[in-house]
């Protein structure tokens, strides 16, 4: 079993090169790296890359066309070959991790086969009192199809860094969750991968109060206090999707 983190980025050398630096310092775990720039202007992007390039278990994506975050996440998740069981943990290009050992905290999650999905904790830097707290989902509101919609309606938001998930259930999600008319979607892709995932999970979640991420909260384009209309049409597209079953779990996990 291996984890394989995802940093989707457009712009921002001066955030990324810290990011990238917070997984390279990962300590134990077994892990590999898909960088994926969305075809950013911006100079110095390109130097930070290069740094990374070519060290073991990182692999580099330079889209030449925005693809957006979700078009940007999934094809590099396509494009690299993992066994079912392997984790996807989601980490944005402007944000850290909070410490040296994430992705041993993971490993050790995922190595039950009642755990499909997890997400975390997470501490906003700087510290902004209005960032979103994260929430338990109860797993019975998973366990039915529709079930998670409707709490989903009566609560706020409950998974925020680190969403993550096994290959399995990235490779369940229908297209038609994370493009509409063909067109990946332009905003919302927290939501449009974690609804899908969370209901195919049917409640083996797990939740960690650990603070795993550092959230860059000062950007003026921060999704939680973004009023942006692709976001939120992305989000009233993923809630206007058909809510699916939960697939059977793993009864093993390899070694």
């Amino acid at each position: 079993m291996k984890v394989y983190v995802v940093t989707a980025f457009r712009n921002r050398p001066d955030l990324l090169r810290p990011s990238l630096e917070s997984i390279a310092s990962q300590v134990g775990g077994n892990f590999e790296v898909l960088v994926g720039d969305d075809a950013s202007d911006e100079d110095g992007v390109s130097e930070v890359l290069d740094d990374f390039e070519g060290r073991q278990g990182w692999h580099i994506f330079r889209h030449p066309e925005r693809l957006g975050v979700i078009g940007n996440q999934a094809t590099m998740i396509r494009d690299t070959p993992m066994n079912p069981e392997d984790i996807v943990a989601f980490l944005d290009g402007d944000d850290r991790f909070a410490h040296p050992e994430v992705i041993s905290r993971l490993m050790g999650v995922y190595a039950s086969t009642d755990v499909d999905v997890s997400y975390g904790n997470y501490e906003p830097d700087p510290p902004d009192e209005g960032c979103p707290p994260i929430t338990w989902v109860p797993p019975e509101a998973c366990a039915k199809p529709g079930g998670y919609r409707r709490w989903l309606r009566a609560n706020k938001t409950p998974w925020n860094h680190l969403r993550t998930f096994r290959r399995r259930i990235f490779d369940a999600i229908p297209d038609s969750y994370m493009k509409m008319r063909g067109q990946w979607l332009d905003g919302g892709a927290d939501y449009a991968l974690m609804t899908p995932a969370l209901e195919l999970a049917g409640g083996r979640h797990f939740m960690f109060d650990e603070v795993l991420v550092l959230y860059t909260s000062d950007r003026p384009d921060a999704e939680w206090r973004s009023k942006s209309e692709g976001i939120a049409k992305g989000r009233r597209y993923t809630a206007s999707r058909r809510a699916l079953k939960p697939i059977p779990p793993l009864t093993e996990i390899p070694t």
